[in-house]
């Protein structure tokens, strides 16, 4: 019986694969994004960024606000699971780091005694000019949140406040944008609430959902000049735009996910996150500034999770975007990760997010959760660039 109803599950997902193939090859050209290299996420998983960006079926209560809602009903017998009174994150491309050395050693030189030495003040400029092509062929990005909230039974709900820090040193990420040194950062504050339940006479069937109010404040500054140029003193008089845009939208996602009672204990997910594509209007009405939206993304995880000596081994494979909204490849889309928990405590995390590798380390308990690690992403559309590494570190304290 179990055997049968496994196989039925799976022809539904088959099915419901093909017509989401269906409908975005009938999607019109003009509906799909042109990806920019801007980071729009407004919430990142450490513990997911660790494993290859894996989620659909290996996200745990903690993070299924966000990642997948379906989560959010643990099946154990209580009915309090915790509130968290810390939860920081930070995710900054490792390109960062290097920046603030190489800016600290030219501070450094730049010095009012060395300001008649020539030889030094010629050392400085090169410097600066390797800086440039150094930003132009890495990224250099900054994320960080916090998230007040408390999980029950079938319900979380608590708010996320996020930050992010863009730096564009020339590179033409657009074919509207012209090259210039710009600096964009994104502000987002997300009430949210959320809920799932077990599908009555289908064991292991769960759906959930989430509801979150966007806050955003999106603040551009475009120097308008290359900064080949700046740095050559050309005449090119720059004309400086500083842009400030605000608006809130709510955004919705759909959350499923099958866990059968067989071997190797398989699970097979679905999300559809940003339903509808969210769509931000300035507000301010002060200039026309588009926001950058947050586009909808709907995809497929399988996972297995067998045990393994004292512990146990997840392998996961998730595949998004299947409705088309990025112009990208299937590699693209494609994330692998292998978790290995043991005794409960220490996890060891790899994988593979868009053909890049990560690697991650992470120590759970009742009260206290820390992470750390690796992770390599696309820089999308800027063509020439090397991928965005980037560094995460997560500490959660909850009662």
């Amino acid at each position: 019986m179990k055997i049968k109803r496994f196989i039925y599950i799976c022809l539904c997902i088959f099915f419901l694969t093909e017509t989401l193939f269906s409908l975005r090859a009938a999607i019109p050209k003009d509906a799909v994004y042109n990806r920019k290299r801007l980071n729009t996420d407004y919430y990142l998983s450490p513990r997911a960024l660790a494993r290859g960006n894996t989620y659909i079926t290996t996200t745990d209560q903690s993070d299924a606000l966000f990642l997948n809602p379906a989560f959010l009903y643990s099946g154990e017998n209580k009915t309090y699971f915790g509130t968290f009174l810390v939860d920081p994150s930070f995710v900054g491309s490792t390109r960062t780091f290097k920046t603030i050395k190489e800016f600290q050693n030219i501070s450094s030189i730049l010095k009012p005694d060395n300001l008649n030495n020539q030889s030094e003040l010629t050392t400085t400029y090169k410097n600066l000019l390797g800086l440039t092509d150094k930003w132009k062929s890495e990224a250099t990005s900054v994320y960080s949140s916090i998230f007040l909230g408390s999980f029950f039974k079938y319900v979380g709900f608590g708010v996320l406040t996020s930050a992010t820090l863009d730096l564009d040193a020339g590179l033409t990420t657009v074919k509207s944008q012209s090259e210039s040194v710009r600096v964009n950062s994104l502000i987002t504050i997300a009430p949210t609430i959320g809920a799932a339940f077990p599908v009555p006479y289908v064991k292991g069937l769960q759906i959930g959902t989430s509801i979150h109010y966007l806050i955003r404040m999106e603040i551009d500054v475009d120097q308008g000049i290359d900064f080949y140029d700046l740095l050559a003193l050309k005449k090119h008089k720059p004309q400086v735009k500083d842009l400030t845009a605000y608006g809130h939208k709510p955004a919705f996602d759909l959350g499923v996910v099958y866990k059968p009672d067989i071997f190797l204990n398989p699970r097979f997910g679905l999300v559809f996150s940003n339903i509808g594509n969210v769509n931000f209007k300035d507000l301010d009405k002060v200039e026309k500034f588009k926001m950058e939206p947050i586009r909808q993304n709907l995809g497929l995880g399988t996972s297995i999770h067998p045990q393994l000596g004292p512990g146990v081994l997840s392998v996961s494979l998730d595949f998004r975007d299947l409705t088309g909204s990025y112009d990208t490849s299937f590699l693209s889309e494609t994330y692998f990760g292998v978790d290995y928990l043991l005794l409960k405590k220490f996890g060891f995390s790899t994988g593979l997010s868009q053909g890049y590798p990560s690697l991650g380390f992470y120590i759970t308990s009742r009260f206290v959760q820390f992470d750390i690690g690796l992770n390599t992403k696309e820089r999308e559309l800027t063509i020439g660039t090397k991928p965005d590494t980037r560094f995460f570190l997560k500490l959660r304290i909850s009662v």
